[in-house]
């Protein structure tokens, strides 16, 4: 490999998905191995356990359209001036 060249695409996205497979891999290699206690840092299957209940039973993806929106709202106001006050 020369420093600096260009990466095929096909390269690229390879190396991204091993890059997330390895992540992840790794993560529950040292949760499930007991490796770091549980409350330090959770397993893979509990965090996706978690997040699908933050998202089904507590409205999270509500929040995050709402977050989505307020960005996405900000960066398209054509203001003059800085709103400092209720606007």
């Amino acid at each position: 490999m020369k420093p600096l060249a260009p990466v095929e695409p096909g390269t690229r996205v390879a190396l991204g998905v091993a890059f997330f497979v390895l992540f992840f891999l790794a993560w529950a290699a040292v949760t499930f191995g007991g490796l770091v206690p549980k409350t330090f840092l959770a397993d893979p299957v509990q965090m996706v356990r978690s997040g699908w209940t933050l998202l089904t039973e507590h409205g999270f993806l509500r929040d995050i359209g709402m977050t989505v929106w307020r960005v996405l709202g900000a960066s398209s106001s054509r203001r003059p001036w800085p709103c400092r006050w209720a606007c």
